[in-house]
């Protein structure tokens, strides 16, 4: 523990009375890029970031947007009409006080089209971009807060409209004239700012060691007015130059300030906004660079995995990238959603029903979930799903399936980023992977997506279903001339269709099987009926206990699969 940085080391859960939102996402829609920074205006959420496209969770509708887009609050569906975009990295977003207009920081040189280095300003209604409000920055802009009729900015820029402001300045709101008389420096970039909710300070956060020439490590405060530095002075969670304890986020209420560290192993740090001394800290594996405070709970962003806090025992308290603590003890909530892959989340924010984040990640609680998600209240939650089953196969191991055969491999990226999930290649051995089922089933929807490279000779099973025992009762095949078709088990019937599947080319299959002596099967592709694979079939009184995916038998051909999902109702695209 650094000198003189005493404080409470966090163990045990939140108080219950504070109540987190559903770890379960809703459906939402998804970026193929980074995102940077979520604001929530009105009835929209605006994202920032690196990608350049958006979709549905599934990949079916993709749209267009560089680096700026908006979404309905209610609906995640993306706005048709509100595409600005810029032709570089947005990592900054902040919205006026009126709710009008949308304040975009990033490495850009253009919004819009039209010339605008680094800084720009939008309407939240129709993406235009403000011909009034113009303010290049020399450099990157990472931090945007707006308090009145002010934007403070900082990042790594030392000029703001030609004139000298070393990483931090503060511009009108409505002129985008630059404020004369606030001009502190910073001696390294500035990741973050926060007006305190009084409006008496203006909190920074970032990679400096000194604010105007004094010391202040990584965390200080600054008059709103004036620019003076306050003489709120924190104790930094460390100090070492190879490994800085640098802050990458800043939140704050009227009791306490908020801080998510990087350096060795990452921290979530609360400090008493009164006098600056620590309040409690949870240490976590991974760096803390997102922090949002709401209902009682401080919800932490990260790419922390093993590790965030300790239980009374010594060991871990393991959260994956996303998780809260109560804020005013710091104790460790059991929010725990999964979140996986790449850097984890980088930024939060949220409005009274739900809880918003982006960043790297690629999947949330085993369905995949690329980079935008959004968390609802317990009372605004939307119906548990009566889903059996999902895997995007993010975690790179097929970690979720019960067991797994052969070299069936899998790989970190989605398929619709232009990679595969999961792949069984053709080398004369079986490679297949099985689930049990949690209770038996009766009818059941199976949705995956598939690529076949190179097709055998025989049949080329997708998937299959079994009783629990595993005893085969249904498989959905491609065959050797490339028709699509399925085989009753149990009879040991085929069913063949005229429908081909092409090799090199992605497909989206969804069948629906009833068991029973009256039992039934549909089956469509890329949506839509295949003839001749609806029919009436006796599956013997045995329900579903298992689920498959790929062949068993000895392999000659190339396939690949993405986005599994076993579910009692039909799966939407």
């Amino acid at each position: 523990m650094t000198a003189g940085l005493a404080l409470l080391l966090v163990f045990a859960l939140a108080r219950p009375a504070v109540a987190a939102v559903d770890k379960t996402p809703d459906d939402t829609w998804t970026a193929n890029g980074r995102v940077n920074a979520v604001v929530t205006v009105g009835d929209r959420i605006y994202l920032g970031g690196a990608f350049t496209e958006v979709s549905n969770r599934s990949g079916s509708q993709v749209v267009t947007r560089n680096r700026l887009a908006a979404f309905d609050a209610a609906t995640g569906a993306v706005v048709a009409d509100w595409n600005p975009g810029a032709d570089a990295e947005v990592l900054a977003l902040a919205a006026s006080e009126d709710g009008s207009r949308l304040f975009v920081g990033g490495r850009f040189a253009s919004v819009g089209g039209q010339k605008r280095l680094r800084l720009a300003a939008v309407g939240t209604a129709d993406g235009a971009v403000d011909q009034q409000w113009v303010a290049h920055a020399s450099w990157h802009v990472r931090a945007l807060e707006v308090s009145g009729n002010r934007l403070y900015v900082g990042g790594l820029f030392a000029k703001i409209k030609g004139v000298d402001r070393l990483r931090l300045a503060a511009l009108d709101t409505i002129t985008s004239d630059l404020d004369p008389t606030w001009a502190p420096t910073a001696d390294n970039q500035v990741w973050a700012l926060k007006a305190a909710p009084d409006g008496s300070r203006v909190y920074v956060g970032g990679f400096f060691r000194t604010i105007s020439g004094e010391s202040r490590d990584y965390l200080a405060a600054v008059d709103p007015v004036s620019g003076a530095v306050s003489s709120w002075r924190p104790t930094a969670a460390c100090i070492r130059d190879s490994n800085p304890c640098n802050v990458l986020d800043v939140e704050a209420t009227g009791d306490h300030v908020y801080a998510g560290v990087a350096g060795p192993g990452g921290q979530l740090l609360a400090y008493r906004s009164g006098d600056g001394a620590p309040a409690w800290r949870v240490r976590a594996d991974g760096d803390v660079q997102a922090v949002h405070v709401r209902d009682g709970l401080v919800y932490a962003g990260g790419h922390f995995y093993e590790r965030f806090g300790k239980n009374p025992d010594g060991s871990n308290i393991v959260r994956r990238r996303l998780a809260a603590a109560d804020a005013l003890t710091g104790a460790v909530d059991a929010f725990d959603p999964v979140v996986e892959t790449n850097l984890g989340v980088w930024t939060m924010t949220s409005t009274d029903t739900h809880l918003y984040i982006g960043g790297d990640f690629t999947s949330v609680e085993g369905a995949p979930q690329r980079r935008f998600a959004r968390f609802a209240d317990p009372a605004n939650a939307p119906p548990a799903p009566a889903g059996v089953f999902a895997d995007g196969f993010e975690s790179g191991d097929l970690s979720r399936w019960t067991n797994v055969y052969g070299s069936l491999t899998a790989q970190s990226e989605q398929v619709l980023t232009g990679a595969y999930a999961a792949r069984a290649t053709p080398d004369g051995s079986r490679a297949w992977a099985w689930r049990g089922l949690p209770e038996p089933h009766e009818e059941l929807y199976y949705r995956l997506r598939f690529r076949i490279d190179a097709r055998g000779t025989g049949q080329t099973y997708l998937a299959k279903l079994r009783r629990g025992d595993g005893t085969p009762l249904f498989g959905l095949y491609v065959g050797g001339d490339g028709r699509l078709g399925y085989r009753n088990m149990v009879a040991g019937v085929n069913r063949s269709s005229a429908v081909t599947v092409a090799n090199g080319r992605w497909y989206e299959a969804q069948v629906r099987v009833r068991t029973g002596a009256d039992g039934a099967v549909d089956v469509w592709l890329d949506g839509a009926a295949v003839a001749g694979l609806s029919l009436a079939e006796d599956f013997g009184s045995d329900p579903i206990g298992r689920v498959q995916l790929a062949d068993d038998g000895l392999r000659t051909h190339d396939l690949t699969f993405d986005d599994v999902v076993v579910d009692t109702a039909p799966i939407a695209p």
